[in-house]
């Protein structure tokens, strides 16, 4: 049937209308299921979903199958530390730690270094740091200075972040990087701006 539309509603306590999905502490009384056209209702039906379906609801659930899904849910062993071996001596400094030192004025070069394909997408960068492209090191660690320390990230903190601070550090450079990366400076609330 063109032209038709199917509305659906709910009544709470018989009165005021809602939508099924809008946050309530009332509970839903009766449902409302109407079919109409732009000439008018055809059919309204007037469903009351009182205890008994509630009640109904509940009995039907298998209360031990949930249980041992939960048992085996909280049995789960946590997922093993990332390890990276090839890291193991480029030292880390966490987000924290980089917030105080920029808070105290300490001189510092946090240098971004998430790689250009994700940048492109990216909204917003770390206030403090610049972005500079992780595959074309060679043409800007000329611009850092050995005398101050640099610390490094990417989006998670894991490879490229630490391969730039590796790189760094075997160029003379006092590097770091920064534990968590992008995601975990912005989970501390740690000020961005937009990324240009």
């Amino acid at each position: 049937m063109d032209g038709c539309t199917v509305r659906i509603g709910a009544r709470l306590n018989h009165r005021s209308a809602v939508s099924l999905d809008s946050p309530t502490s009332q509970s839903v009384r009766k449902i409302e299921i109407g079919l109409s056209t732009e000439a008018g209702v055809l059919e309204s039906i007037d469903i009351d979903v009182g205890s008994a379906y509630i009640a109904a609801f509940m009995r039907n659930i298998d209360w031990s199958a949930v249980k041992l899904r939960y048992e085996d849910a909280v049995n789960v062993a946590p997922p093993r530390p990332l390890e990276q071996k090839e890291f193991d001596d480029v030292p880390s400094i966490s987000v924290e730690e980089v917030r105080a030192m920029l808070k105290s004025g300490t001189s510092v070069q946090v240098i971004d270094t998430r790689p250009r394909h994700y940048t492109t997408k990216a909204q917003d960068i770390m206030d403090g740091a610049v972005w500079r492209d992780p595959e074309r090191l060679d043409d800007w660690i000329g611009t850092l200075s050995k005398t101050e320390p640099v610390v490094t990230f990417c989006v998670y903190g894991f490879h490229i972040g630490c391969q730039t601070a590796s790189t760094l550090r075997k160029a003379g450079f006092d590097a770091r990087y920064m534990a968590g990366g992008h995601y975990a400076w912005k989970a501390i609330k740690g000020p961005v701006k937009l990324f240009e």
